[in-house]
C-alpha cells in the first residue's frame, strides 16, 4: 500500500503499459479498417466521407508511432462528403507528407486536410510543415526530367486517376507557402 505523499512505481509502470496496449489495439483496429475498405470496396471510387475514414484511420497508426510529434487536423464542409473521388488518392497524399516531414524534423509536424467548396470546385488540400516541394515537381515527374521513385509513382497515379475522372477541368499542384507543403486537388462540383 502506498502512502499519501509516496511514489506508486508499479501503479505509473502499470498507465504507462496500459497506454501503449491502447495505442497498439487503436493501431490493430485502424489497420483493419484500412484492409477492410480497400479489400470490400469493389468500386474504383469512395466518397469523400469514406476516403477521409481511410485518412483518420491512417492517422491514428501514425500518431500512436510518432506520439505528440504529429498534430493533425481535418476540415471538411459535410455538404461535400458524398462526392466521389478515386479510391485512395488523399491518403498518399497524407502518408507523403508525413514520411518526407518526419525524416526532415525532428519536431513538432503538422498536417492540415482541408476539403472544401471553392467557387464551382472541391478543393483537398493537404498541408504540412517540416518539408518542400521541389518547384514544378509534378510536371518534371511526367516529363522523366526526375525519374519517379518511391511517392513520385504514386503523385503521377494519383494525377493520372483524377485526370480519368474529371478530364482537362481537374488541377493537381504541388507547392509551398507559408512555411507548408502544399498538395492541392480541384474539380468541378457535380451539378
Amino acid at each position: 500500500m502506498v502512502k499519501e505523499g509516496e511514489k506508486d512505481e508499479k501503479s505509473s509502470g502499470y498507465r504507462r503499459r496500459s497506454c501503449r496496449n491502447v495505442c497498439g489495439d487503436l493501431s490493430v483496429e485502424s489497420l483493419g479498417n484500412l484492409f477492410r475498405a480497400i479489400l470490400s470496396h469493389t468500386g474504383q471510387n469512395f466518397t469523400i466521407e469514406e476516403e477521409l475514414a481511410l485518412v483518420n484511420d491512417y492517422l491514428t497508426i501514425q500518431k500512436c508511432r510518432f506520439g505528440s510529434r504529429l498534430i493533425c487536423s481535418i476540415n471538411a464542409d459535410s455538404a461535400l462528403s458524398g462526392i466521389c473521388v478515386p479510391k485512395l488518392s488523399i491518403q498518399p497524399l497524407v502518408e507523403n507528407a508525413i514520411s518526407h516531414a518526419m525524416e526532415s524534423i525532428c519536431e513538432e509536424c503538422v498536417i492540415n486536410i482541408l476539403v472544401q467548396k471553392e467557387g464551382t470546385y472541391l478543393q483537398i488540400l493537404v498541408q504540412n510543415t517540416g518539408s518542400v516541394f521541389e518547384d514544378h515537381l509534378l510536371d518534371k515527374l511526367q516529363d522523366g526530367t526526375i525519374t519517379p521513385k518511391g511517392f513520385g509513382i504514386g503523385l503521377l497515379n494519383i494525377d493520372k486517376r483524377f485526370r480519368l475522372m474529371f478530364g482537362e477541368n481537374y488541377s493537381f499542384t504541388l507547392y509551398n507557402k507559408n512555411d507548408m507543403a502544399t498538395a492541392c486537388i480541384q474539380f468541378p462540383l457535380p451539378s
